[in-house]
């Protein structure tokens, strides 16, 4: 398999899993489910502590991961343009909107 088509597998693959790990967090806290119930809930990290691990997080996935391939493959179109795959363009264009959506995540965690 070729190491392009392999990135960008890699990265539609992490790009998927960060959209539903988003999408599971949005879920309503249990009272809603059972609400009869009555449970202790004794937190793991106290709520500045929970924001902090959030934001390195998303500066980590949705910044960090994103922009690896995208300079990689901008040096590449840049030194050889003409070579340039369809799939070279793939990544860079996945890449790119990956890394705004992550900048408007992390700007919206701030």
């Amino acid at each position: 398999m070729n190491i392009k088509k392999l990135l960008t597998l890699l990265l539609f693959l992490l790009l998927t899993v960060s959209i539903l790990s988003v999408a599971a967090h949005a879920s309503p806290p249990m009272d809603e489910y059972y609400p009869e119930e009555d449970y202790t809930y004794e937190p793991t990290y106290s709520p500045e502590g929970a924001r902090a691990a959030v934001i390195i997080i998303s500066a980590l996935v949705g910044i960090a991961v994103p922009l690896v391939p995208l300079v990689f493959f901008v040096i590449k179109l840049i030194k050889k343009r003409k070579e340039m795959e369809h799939i070279d363009y793939t990544v860079i264009v996945s890449s790119s909107v990956w890394l705004v959506a992550g900048l408007v995540v992390f700007f919206i965690v701030l």
